[in-house]
């Protein structure tokens, strides 16, 4: 998850803000889903989707979607979807 943050960071600077959240700490983890979806307008659908999938050792959210879960994903996977979903570029 480490290559992630640093590479994201790297790419974007500070376009971007990476939460990163241990998985016991539920309410946290629980609450920054809802908001996110909120804030994204996902459907309640989606939003449901997050958060009963979504609390395992390894997920990745964007925007309060679920993006990865079980594996860290590739790098340039995760630059991807964050550039197609938010329209941020390179910095």
């Amino acid at each position: 998850m480490g290559v992630l943050y640093r590479g994201i960071k790297n790419h974007f600077g500070g376009k971007v803000v990476v939460e990163v959240i241990d998985p016991r700490n539920f309410i946290l983890l629980f609450v920054l889903i809802v908001r996110q979806g909120i804030k994204n307008q996902l459907s309640c659908r989606e939003i449901f989707h997050s958060l009963t999938k979504g609390f395992h050792t390894i997920a990745v959210f964007i925007n309060g979607k679920l993006v990865s879960i079980g594996k860290v994903p590739e790098l340039h996977e995760i630059l991807l979807f964050i550039e197609k979903e938010t329209e941020l570029t390179k910095r």
